[in-house]
């Protein structure tokens, strides 16, 4: 009996390597070469788009190699159109930086390594390489870390150097802010809430830095092309490439917010963000402002009853989704409402914490300490390592009440909720248009109306804080402001831009498909193809970047 358990065990745990192995396999197959769906979508491509003629005149516009169909299919269409409207040629740049949790253990930092190195670049250089005639430059240098032993030692110095959180996000290098984004990358790459400065990984993403700052530099200077193309700004394997080429000069559009389809950015402008500083003296300028108020209440209406807009196109499912879910007795609370602690906390230009979990637990520590009654409500689109930190505060801070992440805002504005809570985030101008005041502390697309109490820091913060059951709003003058933001931030474009951001639009829904698996790509081929084929997006080309066709 012994013998055949023993046997039956060997069997089972044979199975098991089996079934472990074939994970393997298909994963380093899918990271090496091209999917069935990539070839599909690259024969179509092939049909419709080339690499153009290229000669001593040509101008050159430099892009993202970025692993995303989205960004892929939106600079497909604008590198083809582009190309039939002047001489120019198009270099990507290769952003392979960091890998999310490769710092963990020798076992992840191996794996990572296997399955994102400079083979796997290759599959999507070729992708790219339909209408790209060269590569720019990577993130990471050719030979690799050897070349960079001096950049090393560098980093080393900067590192023992750093005291503060705040000294990391003060950080510079040859005149170029970097500080902000290695703070996010230490963050989002480690992955950690928040930044220990004598952490190994910190002296790994500031060497990391440095790096891509060389790259970009070298090539920046010696190429300089007539335009560079980013999707994001954030992290430093999208921002140092976007802040070098501006230092240097040279023009840089983002491609990354749902306000418009690309943000000339500037030395002093290098979010991603929309600019929203002069939103509520720009609304007064407007004709017809009634109609416009009645065309955004209809739009944020829309989102409040459940649905998704072009604003929340980028959630995975609406913070108003129906459910019947039984929340707590809420009435004459103020509410926390939670971000993603792994996201970008520096996207918009200053924040008076340097993270999010800083700010959560001065948050909590100041509401309890002054006996205000809240709940806190979790980012109903977090990534699953947020839940571990959830449940971390649990246990730093017995007895806090949470609320369950289906709870909808809008049904916490019906049972009574005094105030929300937030650094940034959209909740602002919606629970605004409910009726609910709104404390946030830091730069945000609210910043130029009165609905939200903005601290700047940290005494005023408090202050807000400790009367949060007893701030003093005009409903019917928030309601009003909600709306003039939701039109500025939503609906206040050009026609034509509007017309081409709507395909864009349904190009992002679709990439988002064929992300999570979807084999068939013939959806999107169609949309890439349309969006080359608009009038409108042809003009919007010519009037946008034709200056550096010439």
């Amino acid at each position: 009996m012994a013998r055949l358990e023993r046997n039956v065990l060997l069997i089972v745990n044979a199975f098991k390597m089996n079934m472990f192995l074939n994970r393997i396999f298909v994963q380093l197959k899918k990271n090496y070469c091209l999917t069935a769906a990539q070839t599909k979508l690259r024969e179509m491509l092939s049909k419709v788009v080339g690499k153009g003629d290229v000669s001593e005149n040509s101008k050159i516009i430099t892009i993202q190699c970025l692993e995303d169909y989205y960004f892929f299919s939106l600079f497909c269409a604008l590198a083809t159109t582009l190309k039939t409207q002047g001489n120019v040629s198009f270099e990507q740049y290769v952003v392979r930086s960091l890998n999310v949790g490769s710092s963990q253990s020798i076992a992840n930092w191996l794996k990572s390594y296997l399955l994102s190195n400079r083979l796997t670049d290759k599959k999507w250089i070729s992708l790219y390489s339909l209408f790209c005639n060269k590569i720019a430059f990577r993130a990471t240098s050719p030979l690799g870390y050897i070349s960079d032993i001096k950049l090393l030692f560098i980093s080393v110095k900067i590192w023992r150097n750093l005291s503060s959180k705040s000294d990391v996000l003060k950080l510079s290098w040859q005149d170029v802010l970097l500080g902000d984004l290695i703070y996010d990358s230490y963050l989002r790459f480690k992955p950690a809430p928040t930044v220990h400065i004598r952490n190994f990984y910190m002296l790994t993403v500031i060497w990391q830095a440095l790096r891509t700052f060389k790259s970009a530099k070298r090539y920046f200077s010696k190429t300089k092309p007539s335009a560079y193309f980013t999707s994001y700004t954030t992290y430093i394997q999208h921002g140092i490439p976007v802040r070098v080429a501006l230092y240097l000069g040279i023009p840089v559009y983002s491609f990354s917010n749902f306000q418009t389809v690309a943000k000339r950015l500037k030395l002093d402008d290098t979010k991603q963000t929309a600019s929203c500083n002069t939103y509520f003296s720009d609304f007064q300028s407007l004709d017809d402002k009634d109609s416009k108020l009645l065309a955004a209440e209809k739009q944020l209406q829309f989102r409040i009853d459940g649905g998704i807009d072009t604003a929340t196109a980028y959630m995975a499912k609406s913070a108003y989704h129906a459910n019947v879910h039984t929340i707590p007795n809420v009435t004459n609370a103020a509410v926390i409402f939670l971000h993603d602690f792994y996201d970008s906390p520096h996207i918009y230009s200053w924040s008076l914490f340097p993270d999010f979990y800083d700010w959560i637990c001065f948050t909590i520590e100041t509401l309890t300490k002054s006996k205000i009654p809240f709940f806190i409500k979790p980012h109903p689109n977090q990534i699953d390592l947020s839940s571990e930190v959830i449940s971390q505060l649990q246990a730093q801070y017995p007895g806090l009440r949470w609320l369950p992440i289906t709870a909808t805002n809008k049904r916490l504005v019906d049972a009574g909720i005094t105030c929300a809570i937030t650094v940034y985030g959209t909740v602002a101008h919606e629970m605004a248009f409910l009726g609910i005041p709104v404390i946030t502390c830091g730069d945000n697309p609210h910043i130029s109306f009165d609905f939200c109490k903005n601290a700047t820091t940290h005494e005023e913060y408090q202050a807000y804080l400790v009367s949060a059951d007893k701030l003093q709003f005009d409903a019917h003058q928030m309601r009003a402001q909600s709306l003039m933001f939701y039109y500025m931030h939503n609906m206040h474009r050009d026609p034509s831009e509007s017309l081409v951001m709507n395909v864009t639009q349904k190009l992002f829904k679709l990439s988002q498909t064929v992300e999570s698996g979807e084999e068939d790509t013939s959806h999107l081929f169609d949309t890439i193809v349309g969006l080359m084929e608009m009038s409108e997006f042809k003009t919007l080309c010519s009037e946008r970047f034709g200056r550096h066709l010439v």
